[in-house]
């Protein structure tokens, strides 16, 4: 089945305070700023377009053959030495780039915002602290989600790789990676707000960043802060709409908002699942009795409001009421014992097939070991945000198997990685010995 994307544009007020919804989720897929094409036209566009955000419907795709019969091509080569013309793109290896651009000569404006001089353009990365990563790893290994040296690593081979091809206008990027203070853990659990808005005072008023790309550690209580102080960050819409508008135009995503994904998940579920025999469950028994949704999530504001739309869209589009909605807590330390609890309803509750819904790519592995602890075999259903660059196959090794045979995931198949245009264009940039970041892909991917 095909992803469900989003794209923002415009922009609306920007609120004093911080918009951020407290929510536990932790964001342990990799993310690479679109920095590099909105910085490099600061010269030319020096204020972000005043218009509200949009979002693209459920199912409906960004199509990257744009129409060419109305723009005006000038001649040139390129930084790389492509030769520009009607059609061209900026760059060979990437369908998605912008259309060709000659080499720019002159004047660029010099210090066009925070962050950029005539001859940079500052991004951060917060690097996880030690007890974070070590609480991290005790549930995910570094093989799957990373080290933070291969982190930055990985974002700086992409970047010396963007610095060379695309056009920035005399400038450069300039990856600066920084210790935080904040323990990314407790912003997810709605605490930690002082460091965390320390740690965005530091990339504004410090460090001068004009984005931050912070990769493991980053949730939305951070990106909140640093959209208060203007600076741009990224993550991977895990979010409902309303923070995006409301952080306008300083949080970007290139995936889908959970309110877009909570359509498509409803879709599925209500057209093939629900009210039908359960034939996908892993328990034989089930197969015979009719399908009985059970709607979970972490414990948030944020959740809960993705959460809510699911079951709402479910009833009255489908005519769907779920068995069981129930929250769980997001603490990595005790969510173990807590799921064991959260089984059991699920079981009494007679439900065929359990939703996570808003989840980070952590909870899943819990609850499906309680599953089987508890020799309880529904299907799973989830959204596969990355599978096309490998995230569902990695994390999907880390958990139980004789569950993961019966998840139903919507999203795109997972490629070889010399299949994916990001694994190719990593290779430009990196030696035999660079660290790379396991899910590599979805660095590149926001760039897109």
């Amino acid at each position: 089945m095909a992803r469900y994307k989003v794209e923002i544009s415009g922009q609306t007020a920007i609120p004093e305070q911080p918009f951020f919804p407290l929510r536990g989720e932790r964001r342990v897929a990799v993310v690479l700023a679109l920095v590099l094409i909105v910085g490099a036209t600061l010269y030319f566009t020096p204020r972000l377009a005043a218009q509200a955000p949009t979002f693209l419907a459920s199912g409906q795709e960004i199509s990257t053959a744009n129409p060419t019969a109305n723009l005006i091509f000038r001649s040139g080569q390129t930084r790389s030495g492509v030769e520009c013309g009607p059609g061209v793109r900026q760059v060979s290896w990437s369908k998605y780039s912008p259309w060709c651009e000659p080499t720019f000569t002159g004047s660029n404006g010099g210090a066009t915002s925070n962050g950029v001089t005539a001859n940079t353009i500052t991004i951060t990365y917060r690097e996880a602290s030690t007890a974070d990563l070590s609480l991290a790893y005790s549930l995910i290994p570094p093989a799957i989600i990373g080290t933070n040296q291969e982190a930055i690593d990985t974002l700086q081979a992409y970047i010396n790789v963007f610095n060379k091809n695309y056009e920035l206008y005399g400038r450069k990027v300039v990856l600066v990676p920084y210790q935080g203070t904040s323990d990314f853990i407790k912003e997810d659990l709605g605490q930690g707000f002082q460091q965390s808005r320390a740690d965005a005072l530091n990339v504004s008023s410090t460090i001068h960043a004009f984005a931050d790309v912070s990769l493991i550690d980053s949730t939305s209580v951070y990106g909140g802060y640093l959209a208060a102080q203007h600076v741009v960050s990224f993550d991977m819409g895990f979010e409902p709409n309303s923070f995006y508008t409301q952080n306008y135009p300083y949080i970007y995503t290139p995936y889908p908002s959970c309110d877009t994904t909570a359509e498509g998940d409803s879709a599925v579920i209500g057209k093939a699942i629900a009210n039908l025999p359960a034939i996908y469950a892993g328990d034989p028994a089930m197969h015979s009795q009719l399908g009985k949704i059970g709607i979970v999530y972490p414990a948030g504001s944020s959740t809960e409001e993705c959460a809510k739309n699911m079951q709402n869209i479910l009833k009255t589009k489908y005519g769907v009421t779920p068995a069981l909605v129930k929250s769980f807590t997001l603490n990595f330390s005790i969510l173990g014992q807590e799921t064991a609890s959260l089984v059991a309803q699920l079981q009494q509750s007679g439900v065929t097939t359990v939703v996570c819904a808003a989840c980070d790519p952590v909870s899943p592995k819990l609850i499906l070991a309680a599953c089987a602890q508890n020799n309880y075999f529904p299907s799973f259903f989830a959204e596969a945000i990355g599978a096309d660059t490998g995230g569902v196959d990695a994390f999907g090794r880390g958990m139980n198997q004789q569950e993961m045979d019966h998840t139903i995931l919507i999203g795109r198949q997972a490629q070889p990685k010399a299949d994916t245009e990001a694994w190719p264009v990593l290779q430009k940039g990196i030696t035999p010995t660079t660290p790379v970041e396991p899910l590599s892909g979805l660095v590149y991917a926001p760039l897109l």
